[in-house]
């Protein structure tokens, strides 16, 4: 099997889990560091890129192509189609204008509207058999805005349950002498 590559646009998604901060890779699952995010993208819209990704799974795979993994997948909460990209090379970040950004890129959190681009490849190591969407370029659209909290931002709630302003443990302390 030939080693081809074919270069990849995705559409305007929703960026999920994404990892792509310059200098700063993912390191939990390989010391070396990745750089990924998966995008959700309506399935009306992820169709074209879906057809392109089958197409260059059987001219590849031929035959493995119905075993083979491929980088997407369909939501099952809300039927949109979830892309998985990844590389071992920071990607390039680009503005909704596309101009690269060199200095000051902004944190890309969940939720972020991007576009993605990069090459897909194959791979066959026997019954391990599949397709890679290789990351290479981020298009930043709409950034999301971190809230830069615990998610615990609880207002008071009227005739709710009130501690008490003491530490249970030093009123435990205080009557331990007791006995």
């Amino acid at each position: 099997m030939a080693q081809a590559r074919l270069n990849y646009t995705t559409p305007q998604g929703t960026a999920q889990y994404p990892w792509l901060q310059p200098n700063k890779p993912d390191t939990k699952f390989d010391e070396d560091g990745v750089w990924k995010t998966n995008l959700l993208v309506p399935s009306k819209e992820a169709q074209p890129l879906i057809d392109k990704i089958n197409e260059f799974a059987k001219e590849q795979l031929g035959d493995k192509m119905s075993k083979a993994m491929l980088p997407y997948a369909t939501d099952a909460d809300t039927g949109e189609i979830i892309f998985k990209t990844k590389s071992k090379f920071a990607p390039k970040i680009k503005d909704s204008q596309g101009q690269l950004m060199m200095d000051n890129v902004p944190q890309i959190w969940g939720g972020s509207v991007i576009r993605i681009a990069g090459t897909l490849t194959a791979y066959d190591k026997g019954i391990n058999c599949g397709i890679k969407l290789n990351l290479n370029a981020v298009q930043l659209i709409q950034p999301a805005e971190g809230n830069g909290n615990d998610g615990d931002d609880f207002g008071a709630v009227e005739g709710g349950y009130v501690a008490s302003k003491t530490n249970p443990q030093q009123e435990t302390d205080e009557f331990s002498d007791d006995f």
